[in-house]
This record gives C-alpha cells, sequence and structure tokens, in this order.
C-alpha cells in the first residue's frame, strides 16, 4: 500500500499513524491539536468515510468541525464562509478564489489570461504590519513547501518545519535563534498551497485541506461542470468513479491525501495526488536518450522502407490501368511517439537530406533520390492508410494517472492553464489507427503518451480528428 506508518525526529516529536480497510488515517504520538486530530479508527464511519464527530452536508462536505467551528458552501462545493464570518471567500466563474476577508483585512487574488495566479492585494495599513510589505523569497524542499524565508539581502525572515501531512512544528519544538517563529506574514505553506490563519485549511484550488486532519473537508467528485462533463462522458463506460482510479482502491476514499503517502506525492489542483516533481525531473534525462534512440531508429526503418514503397506506388499505378484488383501496397512507415522522437527523426531527415545535397555535388545522382525518397515517404504516407476497419476509440484510453499528470501543466497549443485540463494523446489515437491499423494500447495509458490541453483546443484537435477520420474512412477498401 506504500502508506506511511511511522515518522519520528530524534527525541523531538514521533507520529505513528494507522489506518483502516478505507484509507481513513488515525494518529498516535505527538498531538498538536487534539481536538481537530483523529487519534483512534473508531472516529470515523465506515460507510461514508466521514469523521462522526463533525456534520456534513449532503454534498459531503464538512459543515462543522469536532471543535465546533462551522463552514458554509455555495452551490458549487467552494467554501465561502467560515465560523461565522471569521472568514469569507469569493470564487469567479472558473471557480478561482478571487478575494478573501479575514481579521486583517481583505485580500484580493489576480490571475493571467493563463489562469495563473500573479498578484496578491492586502488592505494593509500604512505603515504596514510587521512582517508585511518589501520583497521575500522563498525557499522550498522537495514538495515545494515553503522552509526558509529571506529579504532581498539574504538574511533569514523565519523559518517552517511541518509534519508529515502539513501541521507546522510549534517553535518550541525547534532551535532557538536561526529564524524559527520569526516576524513573517507568508501565507504560503505547505506544498506551497496557501494557509488560512482563521481555519488552518490550506487552499488547494479545488477544495480545502486540513492538515490536523491529514485529510480533505470535502469529496473529490464530478461537479456536474461543462469541463469536468467533457472527460467524464469519455471514460464514465470504463470508470464511473470518475476521479477515483478502479486500479488503485486507495483513491476511492474521496477524502484521503496523497494515498495517505505525504512524502512522496503532492497535489496541485485537489483533484489527484501526483509523484512529487523532483521524482520526474531524474525520468527526464533517460526519456531523453530513449527518445534519440528509438526515434532514430525509426527514421532509418522509414528510410530502408522508403525505397520499396517508392516502387511499389509506381507498379500500383501501372496495375491500376489494367484493371485488376491486386496491389502490392505499402509497407508501414514508424510514427513518432513522443515529441523527443520526432525531434531525433527530424534529425535523421536533415542527415538523409544532407547526404542527398553532398551526393548530388559529387555527381551521385541516384544516391541523392534514394536519401530524399526516404526525407518524404513519411508525409507521402499519410495519404495512405494499411487499415481495413473503421476506427473505434479503445475502452479506457486515458487512465487517471494520465489525467492527473496534466493538471497545472500549461497548454502544449497556447500555453494557458485552466482548473481543468485535459489529457490528449501526442499521436491521436485515430491517426495512429490508420496509419498503422494497430494501436499499441500499453503505450496509450503510459503518463509519457498523452499532453496537456486546455478544454479550448482539445475541442478544436477533436474537430481535426473528426475531419481525419471521415477523410480516411472514405480510403478504406469497401466491405464485402
Amino acid at each position: 500500500m506504500n502508506r506511511l506508518l511511522t515518522a519520528t525526529e530524534g527525541a523531538t516529536w514521533s507520529q505513528n499513524y494507522s489506518y483502516d480497510q478505507y484509507g481513513n488515517r488515525a494518529v498516535t504520538g505527538y498531538i498538536i491539536n487534539s481536538a481537530l486530530t483523529p487519534q483512534s479508527l473508531s472516529a470515523f464511519n465506515a460507510a461514508t468515510n466521514r469523521i462522526i464527530a463533525s456534520s456534513y452536508d449532503t454534498s459531503g462536505n464538512q459543515t462543522q468541525d469536532q471543535a465546533g467551528r462551522l463552514v458554509a458552501y455555495d452551490a458549487e462545493n467552494h467554501q465561502t464562509n467560515f465560523n461565522s464570518g471569521i472568514g469569507t471567500y469569493s470564487y469567479d466563474c472558473d471557480g478561482r478564489r478571487v478575494q478573501k476577508t479575514d481579521s486583517t483585512g481583505t485580500t484580493v487574488f489576480v490571475y493571467d489570461v493563463a489562469t495563473r495566479l500573479i498578484a496578491e492585494y492586502h488592505s494593509d495599513p500604512v505603515p504596514p504590519p510587521a512582517g508585511g510589505g518589501g520583497t521575500s523569497y522563498l525557499i522550498t524542499d522537495h514538495l515545494g513547501s515553503t522552509r526558509v524565508v529571506t529579504d532581498s539581502s539574504g538574511n533569514v525572515k523565519a523559518r517552517y518545519d511541518y509534519l508529515p501531512f502539513g501541521e507546522e512544528i510549534p517553535t518550541d519544538k525547534r532551535p532557538v535563534g536561526i529564524g524559527y517563529g520569526g516576524s513573517d506574514s507568508t501565507k504560503q505553506k505547505f506544498t506551497q498551497k496557501e494557509r488560512d490563519i482563521e481555519s488552518g485549511l490550506d487552499y488547494f484550488l479545488a477544495r480545502y485541506y486540513s492538515s490536523a486532519h491529514g485529510r480533505f473537508t470535502s469529496p473529490d467528485e464530478f461537479t456536474g461542470g461543462p469541463d469536468e462533463f467533457y472527460d467524464f462522458a469519455d471514460k464514465s463506460a470504463t470508470n464511473p468513479t470518475f476521479y477515483a482510479d478502479l486500479t488503485d482502491p486507495q483513491s476511492l476514499n474521496k477524502y484521503q491525501y496523497c494515498y495517505n503517502n505525504p512524502l512522496l506525492y503532492i497535489d496541485p489542483n485537489g483533484h489527484q495526488g501526483l509523484r512529487e516533481f523532483a521524482r520526474k525531473v531524474g525520468n527526464a534525462a533517460y526519456q531523453v536518450g530513449k527518445d534519440t534512440v528509438v526515434g532514430g531508429a525509426k527514421e532509418l526503418y522509414n528510410a530502408a522502407v522508403g525505397v520499396p514503397n517508392a516502387i511499389n506506388t509506381v507498379v500500383d499505378a501501372g496495375l491500376s490501368l489494367t484493371g485488376t484488383d491486386f496491389r502490392f501496397g505499402q509497407l508501414p512507415t514508424a510514427q513518432a511517439s513522443t515529441p523527443g522522437e520526432s525531434s531525433a527523426m527530424l534529425a535523421v531527415d536533415v542527415a538523409l537530406i544532407y547526404q542527398a545535397a553532398t551526393s548530388l555535388a559529387a555527381g551521385e545522382a541516384a544516391s541523392a533520390v534514394n536519401a530524399g525518397r526516404a526525407a518524404t515517404e513519411r508525409a507521402a504516407g499519410e495519404a495512405r492508410t494499411p487499415a481495413t476497419q473503421p476506427y473505434r476509440r479503445p475502452s479506457g484510453a486515458t487512465t487517471a494517472e494520465q489525467r492527473a499528470s496534466v493538471q497545472g501543466q500549461p497548454c502544449v497549443e497556447c500555453g494557458k492553464t485552466a482548473p481543468k485540463m485535459v489529457a490528449n494523446h501526442k499521436t491521436p489515437l485515430v491517426q495512429e489507427h490508420y496509419q498503422t491499423e494497430k494501436i499499441d494500447t500499453h503505450r496509450m495509458r503510459q503518463v509519457s503518451a498523452v499532453n496537456s490541453h486546455c478544454r479550448t483546443c482539445s475541442a478544436r484537435e477533436g474537430a481535426r480528428m473528426s475531419r481525419y477520420s471521415r477523410e480516411m474512412r472514405r480510403k478504406l477498401p469497401a466491405q464485402q
């Protein structure tokens, strides 16, 4: 299950974690907030995975915690009010929090056209309070959690340490004199999410997270928005639970945080737990090397089949004049599966073209023709299809892990980001079907097979592939 069981910092603090069969977590050992932290598995309702001492609405949102603090929500399950007005929150039409009011004043959040948060404006007095104003620089750990805050001169303003599930370790458990408990107004804390001082909850975009509970205060559910329906319609036949992954039972608990392994996973938007970015960086070099080798080999293969395909084209044209139905046809050409492979294939094309140019200069015209054919064969091959049957989308074409991997990533077409991004295959499946007559279903479900699209660009790509499919369907051999 790979769930965290024990965490210890010498003799300073130690925590033990236990889980029921549904992934609900209880903590023993060092407890910061005993009123909120479940310390026994009997604290949970096994039928709903909810905390028994808390209250919930019909959508599963926590409306009152164990300490009696009240929370209100709007019709789209956004938290709008905490503890009878101690904190109030407003959202725009895309579900982004744009205003928050608490005891310190009002904060307005500003986003750019790519939906990225670019500024916060707070109703600070003049001069600003201690720790406010000026420029601060945040130093983070491998999860993105803020650990050190400095001023523009590099002087430490504050330090922060956290328990595994995000609770800030109190200063009485920290060394003295190196910045813990410093005067600082930084709100970005655990995994860079904004922590509300009035509630202690972290704003994770889609919902709020309670580090004291070690879980979200609302379930991860299909809310019915048009962008979510776009994805839901595509996968509902094979996975009606939507955000949950049927191959990972832990994801079926809609309140759990990062599969109860917060040292290995992060959650960029409140919808899915992802492996921390640092782990992916280590795989990048491997992927580059793999793409170079595989892509180069594919294009060398294309060069090899270029000559017989060119001959077959001429022969088949002659056969068509005789009235016979027999055709030699075309050997299939290899297609790039990743952008890296495309780059490697292009490099081979450039090398072949260079070879053709130098051969031509030396008077080797025949060699130049063959090199040119290899460089253009792929483009010509797109006009034909070895397929004999029309395309049908495979079941479970995209996985929960693939959809999770594109959240928070910019659209590869327009560069924008949105609260919900769409995972599209880098090589559209319909194109792969008509070019090779076979879809590699293993590669199809790999995270590296998809990239991020906004809903608008995804719809545009879908329309283009629909036109392509109709065109290729007309090229299919007549069915007997």
